[in-house]
């Protein structure tokens, strides 16, 4: 063909993964796209392409791959019009085309000016289903490659493995739906987690607890794809993997994840749902802590919240499904209940020679806990410093800063407590007599 048009649809600053099912005379990046887009220009279109040895995304010019059939690229144009392919042929369709993996992730693609069913394709068992990012979101279990799309797949071994793609269409509407991520056990069970802030969300995500899954990792277990452009991501990480679904074993008492939600976005509160699509074991509860704050989270009607902060667009959550022993046991020292900002009266009061002060903070802050007299002068500073969530007491015997006892009279204290976490704005005050 001289030249033919790519039928997938491009939204302008949205990124795409693209591929050219042809052979072409002249497969470099420039040859096919400036004619398109014109000189390249970060400003109005930008080119990428996935390098695990560096474990980032290598921009054109320095791209060491062209447009060959199976290869994908990252796209993004600000006008968001599409491009086309010139000087090319179709791959002939007499023998299976194919395609290398190299040991950690691939950006491939269909040979092929058709659709290919991933389960006919020679060594698909070896590898993880592919990942084909819609524009916002990463979407798992993909059972068939369309052409001029492209798609992530995971190499977990450390040896290439060769796909050989069999030149068959696949049947029009066969399996062109992701493969669902399902408890199939008795005893199995799956909870999904969606996080959503503005027009950005992260729905595929899923922990759990399954006969067959073992400690560490495993074939059960679901890496996630390296993230592109602005997005919401909720991942589960264990020794040092990303991972978008995580399971373990099955346990009587209980099991925990550590999750990582990271934005582009800053000053926003990220909104988590979750789904059940298996019944909680009896006695069993979900708990949900917030690791830097060293506070509970709490649900309601199956969905929290989390304000990432002007600085902060990352934050570490635990996930506990247990028994309460199990989870206090689970929670490092963090409180399963939320706690409420608040300062008690002191006890005994009046009193002589000393007092009680309690009170509670709701999130990790800094603290000031000080005694004033009638005329505002401050006399003694019971608490200053960072503290954890919890419930405080602290006595004071009646002596000033100075270590001079203070006459008979009356007497105020006040708690400030500014929470440390950059996503928590403002301040807690209470004064007491």
């Amino acid at each position: 063909v001289a030249r033919l048009e790519s039928p997938q649809q491009f939204t302008g600053g949205v990124y795409k993964m693209i591929s050219i099912p042809l052979e072409l005379t002249d497969s470099s990046p420039a040859a096919q796209l400036v004619d398109d887009y014109g000189p390249y220009n970060p400003a109005r279109w930008r080119l990428f392409r996935w390098q695990e040895a560096r474990n980032t995304n290598v921009e054109f010019p320095s791209i060491d791959r062209n447009f060959t059939p199976g290869n994908a690229f990252w796209l993004v144009t600000q006008s968001g019009g599409g491009f086309d392919a010139e000087d090319g042929r179709s791959v002939l369709s007499g023998r299976p085309f194919d395609i290398q993996l190299e040991p950690g992730w691939n950006q491939i693609a269909s040979p092929f000016a058709f659709s290919v069913l991933w389960q006919s394709i020679i060594n698909s068992n070896l590898v993880r289903p592919p990942f084909y990012y819609d524009g916002v979101e990463y979407v798992p279990n993909i059972q068939v490659l369309n052409p001029w799309e492209g798609y992530f797949v995971l190499n977990d071994s450390s040896q290439a493995i060769t796909l050989a793609v069999h030149p068959v269409e696949a049947q029009f509407g066969l399996a062109r739906n992701p493969v669902p991520i399902v408890a199939t056990g008795e005893r199995d069970y799956l909870l999904q987690l969606s996080a959503s802030v503005g027009n950005l969300k992260d729905t595929y995500n899923y922990l759990g607890m399954m006969e067959n899954a073992s400690e560490g990792h495993d074939r059960l277990d679901v890496p996630a794809p390296p993230m592109v452009g602005d997005y919401v991501d909720l991942s589960i990480e264990e020794n040092g993997r990303r991972y978008l679904g995580n399971f373990k074993p099955i346990s009587n008492e209980g099991q925990q994840w550590e999750m990582r939600l990271t934005s582009t976005l800053t000053n926003q509160a990220v909104r988590i749902s979750l789904n059940e699509s298996s019944v909680l074991p009896s006695g069993f509860s979900i708990y949900v802590l917030d690791e830097d704050e060293f506070a509970a989270v709490p649900l309601t009607e199956e969905t929290f919240s989390v304000q990432l902060g002007a600085a902060h667009s990352i934050r570490s959550l635990r996930i506990i499904i247990g028994t309460k022993s199990f989870a206090e046991h689970a929670s490092a020292g963090i409180p399963l209940t939320p706690v409420e900002f608040s300062l008690a009266q002191n006890y005994p009061n009046p009193f002589n020679p000393s007092t009680t002060v309690r009170y509670s903070l709701s999130r990790r802050s800094d603290v000031a806990l000080e005694i004033f007299n009638t005329l505002g002068q401050k006399v003694k500073t019971l608490v200053r410093g960072e503290q954890m969530t919890g419930t405080y007491s602290v006595v004071w015997d009646g002596l000033t800063d100075a270590g001079n006892s203070v006459s008979s009279g009356v007497y105020f204290y006040q708690l400030r407590a500014r929470p440390t976490n950059g996503g928590q704005a403002g301040e807690f005050r209470a004064s007491k007599k």
